[in-house]
């Protein structure tokens, strides 16, 4: 069946602002939310991978929800000047890829959305929404789906229900009990997500819960009954119109063909360089990505396109030991000759991973290529070790030297090898943090982005070791057992590593936050805890002290105003003496 994908172009507008820290052009001209934008724009289109496309906004001005109620949105605060300032040129970028772009007088964009996904489901077309906002959940059926694409979640019939709490065809009597603050749309006082789903679930609907409202105990009964009267206007103000005055036809809605000359022009007027570096990938022949060689920057030698999720590493990969002294120094060949390659060696500690940055290492592995991978043994339980004497002079300077290197958590695999005696120099990489900066708002643990960018399962600690008081230490672990563990693991991890590098490649903006902030104040923790913070006990005696007869001074002052004792920690008697006894108008709730 046909696909069409409707972007919500307001909503991820203002997500891309909010999402990235402020950016802006040599010129000084704020660039952040167009960036942003641009990058999530190219994510959900790889995602969906659309027959038909639209970008819709809103239009300015008022709708028909204003007649309704005078007062709808205007709580809403005015829209920073450093957003304001790069909505017509999201628009152009729009324009430029070739994306129809939508935007229909009197009528919000929820509204064009839901209109456009109803027709498409009578011409045969199934739909994708891609938004954040709520409110769309009214329109999900077996046609239309919602998708989030900073959350990774498509909403479906069922997902609607696992989020909320109701099926689609009771979210807008959900919204109505909530009312909205945002867009000062009255709601029930104090009805929050469960207690809206809740009442639904009880009494059927918004009409159930109204005639039942008498049977509802206790204040929150108090304030449905008090609320019954604006209901109706709530329902009516949230309720999105699927049959809006919409010229277009989803079947028109096709994307030309990209002005690459015009987006060549803004990339390098906006100073984009992931999109000059998308275009160019756009012009350039398909083909495959040699080993990266040679010396340099790091991200400088990753492909410079988005990566497709990575493939599962081969099963049948070179895997060995080096215990011997002879065979630590073949590793130490093996990873100085690694080092010609920019993408770094990888590392995995093998240790018991229950006391932070006390951990000692039991085993440590290697990745130094796509199938090859040595584990070395240094605490396992009986004989099988490599000497630790030896790991540490034939191993140690490598550690210590410059060749890049990469772990998963490397503020916690420092801190082990320090316990060992093992010092590490160069740039130590970290695959969490390269995926927290790239999507903050998930689980980073080696597990998830293994299932998230390989679709492949690797074995956890807890699945290895067991968990509470049945957990065994892993020195106990047979060496055979630990090896393929720890192989299987760092295997991935550098594959990881390779996949996350060229999404931070993609975006100049998150690879400077990754580069410039997120690693060096890594690296600050990391010396933080090692070395420990002085302080001056006596200065800060003295501080407290000085706070406190400030502070004393400041309650009496208080008191003095009030014209009565109370107790400030109190929420209830402070509440009492602001807005009865001294009649201050409370804003919002009280």
């Amino acid at each position: 069946m046909p696909k069409l994908l409707l972007i919500d172009g307001s909503n991820y507008l203002f997500r891309a602002f909010h999402a990235l820290p402020p950016l802006s052009t040599s010129r000084g001209e704020p660039s952040g939310a167009i960036k942003g934008f641009h990058s999530m724009l190219g994510n959900v289109s790889r995602l969906v991978k659309p027959d038909a496309i639209a970008c819709v906004f809103d239009a300015p001005g008022k709708t028909f929800r204003h007649e309704l109620y005078s007062e709808y949105k205007a709580n809403r605060p005015p829209m920073p000047p450093e957003l304001r300032s790069q909505i017509e040129p999201v628009k152009e970028l729009v324009r430029l890829m070739g994306i129809p772009l939508l935007i229909v007088p009197g009528v919000e964009a929820d509204d064009v959305l839901a209109t456009l996904a109803r027709r498409a489901a009578d011409r045969g077309m199934d739909t994708v929404i891609a938004t954040g906002d709520k409110d769309l959940a009214q329109v999900v059926d077996e046609h239309v789906t919602l998708i989030n694409t900073m959350t990774r979640q498509v909403l479906d019939r069922t997902g609607v229900f696992e989020k909320y709490g109701v099926y689609p065809e009771r979210i807008i009597d959900y919204l109505a009990l909530m009312g909205d603050k945002v867009d000062n749309v009255p709601g029930i006082n104090k009805c929050g997500p469960k207690t809206a789903a809740k009442w639904i679930a009880e009494y059927g609907s918004l009409d159930g819960v109204a005639e039942h409202a008498g049977e509802v105990k206790g204040k929150i009964g108090e304030y449905l009954r008090e609320g019954l009267a604006t209901l109706s206007l709530s329902r009516a103000l949230v309720t999105i119109n699927c049959d809006a005055p919409v010229a277009a036809r989803p079947e028109e809605l096709v994307q030309a063909q990209a002005d690459e000359a015009g987006l060549a022009e803004f990339f390098q007027h906006w100073e984009m360089s992931a999109g000059r570096k998308a275009a160019a990938a756009r012009k350039a022949p398909v083909r495959a990505a040699p080993e990266p060689t040679g010396q340099g920057d790091l991200f400088g030698a990753m492909p410079q396109d988005v990566p497709a999720p990575l493939e599962k590493p081969a099963a049948e990969g070179e895997s060995g030991m080096a215990v011997s002294r002879a065979e630590l120094q073949a590793l130490a060949e093996l990873l100085a000759r690694a080092g010609d390659s920019r993408l770094p060696a990888a590392i995995e500690i093998f240790a018991d991973r229950e006391r932070f940055m006390h951990d000692t290492p039991v085993g440590i592995g290697f990745c130094l290529s796509p199938l090859r991978t040595v584990y070395v043994p240094l605490n396992h339980e009986g004989e099988g070790n490599a000497l630790l004497e030896d790991f540490l002079q034939v191993l140690g300077p490598w550690f210590s030297g410059g060749a890049g290197k990469v772990m998963h958590d490397a503020k916690w695999g420092r801190h082990a090898l320090e316990n060992l005696g093992v010092t590490v120099g160069g740039t130590v990489h970290d695959t969490m943090l390269m995926s927290y900066v790239i999507e903050a708002h998930l689980k980073h643990d080696l597990e998830r982005l293994a299932a998230r960018y390989a679709a492949t399962a690797v074995p956890g600690y807890e699945e290895l070791l067991g968990k509470g008081a049945s957990r065994r230490p892993a020195r106990s672990v047979p060496l055979d057992e630990a090896s393929a563990f720890v192989s299987e693991r760092v295997r991935v991890l550098r594959a990881l590593c390779s996949v996350l590098m060229v999404k931070l490649q993609a975006d100049g903006a998150l690879k400077t936050v990754y580069e410039t902030l997120e690693l060096p104040v890594e690296n600050v923790l990391w010396r933080m805890e090692r070395t420990g913070v002085l302080v001056d006990a006596a200065l800060l005696g003295a501080q407290s002290e000085e706070l406190g007869r400030e502070a004393a001074a400041l309650e009496a002052a208080i008191h003095e105003m009030a014209g009565v004792q109370f107790n400030l920690a109190s929420p209830r008697q402070l509440s009492d003496v602001l807005f009865n006894r001294l009649g201050i108008a409370p804003k919002g709730k009280k």
